[in-house]
């Protein structure tokens, strides 16, 4: 008998897997780099790392760190997530 798991860094495919998963930490690549101003500083970037805070209506808001150890909640749009996977924390 051959028993499998998706391991500490599971991959995240629906809403319900970001509302399950809230407060760990995620690593999500995107389609379509951040544009805007609340993504000014991580403007350009094509993936993000950060704290799962929340996620409704198809969006999912990420507490991600900033420059200077600022940390700032960015929400993205389920349709922008490439993929999506949990960062395991030692």
């Amino acid at each position: 008998l051959d028993v499998s798991s998706p391991g500490a860094e599971r991959k995240l495919t629906r809403a319900a897997d970001y509302e399950r998963y809230k407060g760990k930490l995620a690593k999500v690549v995107l389609r379509e780099p951040l544009a805007g101003p609340e993504a000014a500083e991580l403007a350009g970037q094509g993936s993000l790392r950060g704290r799962i805070a929340a996620c409704s209506d198809g969006r999912i808001t990420l507490e991600v760190e900033g420059k200077g150890g600022k940390t700032r909640a960015i929400v993205v749009d389920l349709e922008n997530v490439s993929r999506a996977q949990l960062v395991l924390e030692w």
